[in-house]
C-alpha cells in the first residue's frame, strides 16, 4: 500500500472516531457511541407508542450457510439529529428517513451489499459497500461528497462473484470497533 493511500484511510478512519463526540441523545454509530455498549443516558419515556414502522426487505447475509458469520442478518440503523439511516444488503442503498413521520429524506446507492451500521458525525454518513468502497455523504441531503477505495493500489479493484452478484474482492465493512481501530 502506498503511503498516500494509507494517509487517506488513516484521515478517513479519524473522522469515523471522531463520531463519538456526537450529542447524546443520537445513536450515531453501531451499538450507540465508541464504547459500543449500547446503552444510552437518557431515561426512556413511561408509555413508548409506535409512531411509524417500515417493512424492509428480507436481509441477505453474505455468509448464509455459515452460522459463525451472520454478522449482517438484521438491518442495523443509526439515529442522528432528526433522521434514521439504513444501509440495505439488498439493494446497495444508504436510506434516510425522517424520525418523527418515517417519510423517506433520500436514498443513496452504492454497487454492491451495504452490510453494516453507517457511522454519521459532523453532519456526514460514512458507510462501507461490497462494492469495495468507503462513501462520504452529506447527511442532511444524501449528496454524495467522496469516496476511497479499499483495494491494494498496486492489484485494483477486482470483483468476484458473491451471493448473486459482482463484489470487490476488499469488499468495506465498517460499524463495528474492529474494523475502524
Amino acid at each position: 500500500m502506498s503511503i498516500a493511500r494509507a494517509l487517506s484511510i488513516l484521515a478517513a478512519l479519524s473522522c469515523l472516531i471522531s463520531a463519538g463526540r456526537a450529542f447524546s441523545s443520537d445513536w450515531p454509530m453501531w451499538r450507540h457511541g465508541l464504547e459500543r455498549n449500547g446503552v444510552a443516558v437518557e431515561p426512556l419515556p413511561e408509555t413508548l407508542n409506535l409512531h411509524w414502522s417500515r417493512q424492509l426487505a428480507e436481509p441477505k447475509p453474505a455468509w448464509p450457510n455459515e452460522p459463525r458469520l451472520h454478522f449482517d442478518a438484521s438491518y442495523e440503523p443509526v439515529a442522528v439529529g432528526k433522521q434514521l439511516f439504513v444501509g440495505s444488503m439488498i439493494d446497495g442503498s444508504l436510506a434516510a428517513f425522517d424520525i418523527e413521520t418515517g417519510v423517506l429524506n433520500w436514498r443513496f446507492y452504492s454497487d454492491g451489499p451495504v452490510r453494516l451500521a453507517p457511522v454519521v458525525a459532523d453532519g456526514h454518513a460514512y458507510f462501507g459497500s461490497d462494492d469495495g468502497l468507503l462513501y462520504c455523504l452529506d447527511a442532511e441531503s444524501g449528496k454524495f461528497l467522496w469516496k476511497l477505495s479499499g483495494a491494494p493500489a498496486e492489484r485494483g479493484q477486482r470483483r468476484h462473484l458473491g451471493n448473486g452478484r459482482l463484489i470487490s474482492f476488499w469488499p468495506v465493512r465498517g460499524g463495528d470497533r474492529k474494523s475502524v481501530v
